[in-house]
């Protein structure tokens, strides 16, 4: 059997790991992205003080050893990458550890899995170049933007992030519309101040901390619709958890905020009955029809935001620092103007203007398809392949993952293309679980 994966991120790798751990019979696997040397952007960065938002001990890369991520940083091969880093302490379970250290722990399970298929007689080739269209003939095949066509059976859109484009009007190289390009901070210590970032969750958090590390000494001003900075982790003071009766009973959004606004006030801490219902939430959120999801995506998701994606503690005192000493400003600003005369910028909002040397786009994700400007997403979307989640986010799938549409069942889908079918589909702890749950799928088919 062949089998297609496009991304080659978190999600597309721990497909393909799990697939090779679980196959008994020969598989050629494609692996297609542009970028397939490493893990995807969020762990892109070397920058040791980017920390994960999830503490060591949930991010396993693996669903059945939950232990795996903390057991390997214990091991030799970690301790020589954080010298290599600069990081002198060990990490423990409960601490919130460098995104360089993880991206070292996937490279340690992409040679593991590199290896297992040499054992398993397992083909992997890597086709560095982007997917563009999925042709279905007599079988199907993924084409790629430097004229590869590759005949698979399966295929696993594990396709990640897509930054969402911030002013489109406006033409200006010092507007930075990917953060996480290679060069997007080329000559920082140069920029003159400020500069401006459009968001001001985890991203823009990051951002503060790489421009600093880049030498770059002036102002930096955040803006968002709401002015919210993500919330910080804190060590948990009560012990909490939903009780089934509570799970089933909850039919309606206004039914699930009464409950949790009931519970914080009797727990007493909003981190824990948040974090109670991590194993709940997909099932919660599909129980709920679409109007009510809706309702939630335009009303509650900031709010919801940056109470679920928090800041490590030792992320959350820079920012602080940063803010005391009036060298970052985080703005509320639900209007704005740019404009650009050449590569001079300038920026109204809040009866205030602004000639920052760079805009950064901060602001996350597109998961509007009809936005998108994928061309693979847009030619999945206009052949009928894929279908739209009704709520208007991703795609829509049956409870295996496969994406409805004239690909079906062949075409599964992991990761942020599911948040409109299961609104917490970015993460470590979902991913880990989805590409466990297709590579099962997958290999049940195949040995049928």
């Amino acid at each position: 059997m062949r089998v297609g994966i496009i991304g080659f991120g978190f999600a597309g790798l721990m497909a393909a790991s799990n697939l090779m751990r679980l196959t008994k019979n020969p598989l050629t696997f494609y692996i297609i992205d542009d970028h397939a040397d490493g893990f995807g952007a969020a762990y892109s960065t070397t920058n040791p003080e980017h920390l994960l938002n999830v503490r060591a001990s949930g991010m396993s890369a693996w669903l059945d050893a939950p232990d795996d991520f903390v057991q390997w940083l214990r091991t030799p091969e970690a301790a020589s990458k954080r010298a290599k880093h600069g990081i002198k302490a060990e990490i423990a379970a409960s601490d919130f550890a460098p995104r360089v250290l993880y991206s070292a722990y996937l490279q340690h399970q992409w040679q593991a899995t590199q290896a297992l298929a040499a054992t398993k007689q397992c083909d992997i080739k890597l086709v560095p170049s982007r997917a563009v269209a999925i042709q279905k003939t007599d079988g199907m095949a993924i084409l790629t933007e430097r004229g590869d066509a590759m005949a698979v059976d399966r295929i696993i859109l594990a396709a990640g992030h897509e930054v969402k484009a911030i002013f489109p009007q406006v033409k200006s190289t010092h507007i930075i519309q990917n953060p996480w390009a290679v060069d997007a901070l080329k000559g920082t210590k140069k920029w003159a101040s400020p500069v401006m970032l459009m968001g001001a969750g985890l991203t823009a958090v990051d951002m503060v901390l790489s421009l600093r590390r880049a030498g770059y000494k002036g102002e930096i001003i955040a803006t968002s619709r709401r002015g919210w900075l993500p919330q910080t982790h804190a060590e948990p003071n009560a012990v909490f958890a939903f009780t089934a009766e509570e799970i089933a009973a909850q039919q309606r959004l206004s039914q699930w905020v009464r409950l949790v606004r009931k519970k914080i006030r009797e727990v007493g801490d909003w981190r824990v009955v948040l974090d109670a219902l991590r194993p709940h939430t997909h099932a919660i959120w599909q129980r709920l029809g679409t109007g009510d999801q809706q309702r939630f995506l335009s009303q509650l998701l900031p709010l919801w935001n940056v109470h679920r994606h928090r800041m490590a503690p030792e992320i959350a005192a820079c920012i602080d620092t940063e803010i005391a000493a009036k060298k970052l400003r985080v703005l509320a600003s639900k209007h704005m103007q740019v404009r650009s005369d050449g590569d001079l910028l300038s920026v109204a909002t809040l009866g205030e203007r602004f000639t920052p040397s760079r805009i950064i786009n901060c602001t996350g994700m597109e998961m509007n398809l009809a936005r998108s400007s994928s061309p693979l997403l847009k030619q999945l979307l206009a052949d009928g392949q894929v279908e739209t989640h009704a709520n208007g986010l991703g795609v829509a799938t049956d409870r295996y993952r496969c994406a409805w549409g004239t690909l079906h069942p062949n075409l599964y889908v992991i990761g942020s293309l599911l948040t409109g079918q299961l609104l917490e589909s970015t993460a470590v702890p979902e991913l880990r679980a989805q590409a466990a749950g297709i590579a099962h799928a997958i290999v049940r088919c195949h040995e049928w």
